[in-house]
């Protein structure tokens, strides 16, 4: 179980002696940081050799970070939430909430094509379930398959990923090389 320590404290009744206590991660924290392992192991899982990935309903090609772990039935739902089959790798204007609104049609007929006839049908009344809750050992538990499985993919696309670090430039560089350029001109021009 995820526990978080606190800092520690004196205990008036047992001469001062010092005493850590132990106390539960929120449920809600829980659930972000199986987001976070569950969204990355879905846009990595999808992506090819060369780390890109396809919009599961519009196709587009993109590096897979730059992809979005997009949802057929709404994220809202627990009961779906984390399921493989519902969510996958979407560009971010058809997962915009404003824009692409997921493409729901699209999504439900990409995914019978891929998962067999009434698929969409079953999530959509999976996801119909009222009152779903995740409790906390099969979230823990989540947490560490796919924690598994993303360092798993890491490891296979170590190149992939060194190869497309952003590169930071400092900005005194611009600075320095404006000015070696305008001395570059000055000597020119005698």
């Amino acid at each position: 179980m995820i526990k978080r320590k606190r800092k520690k404290k004196k205990d008036r009744g047992n001469r001062g002696l010092a005493f850590e206590k132990e106390t539960r991660v929120p449920l809600n924290q829980l659930e972000a940081r199986l987001w976070r392992w569950f969204s990355e192991y879905v846009r990595r899982s999808g992506a090819n050799d060369f780390g890109m990935v396809y919009c599961y309903t519009c196709n587009r090609y993109l590096y897979w970070n730059e992809s979005q772990a997009g949802h057929f039935v709404p994220r809202g739902r627990k009961a779906v939430k984390f399921n493989e089959q519902n969510v996958k790798p979407q560009c971010p204007r058809c997962n915009h909430p404003l824009w692409g609104k997921g493409e729901s049609g699209k999504f439900a007929i990409r995914l019978d094509k891929d998962y067999g006839r009434g698929t969409a049908e079953r999530l959509q009344s999976l996801g119909s379930i009222r009152g779903a809750k995740l409790g906390r050992v099969w979230i823990v538990q989540k947490i560490g398959e796919y924690k598994e499985k993303v360092h798993e993919l890491r490891r296979s696309m170590k190149h992939i990923d060194e190869a497309h670090k952003p590169v930071r430039r400092p900005t005194r560089m611009k600075a320095q090389s404006s000015r070696f350029i305008s001395e570059i001109d000055q000597r020119d021009v005698l």
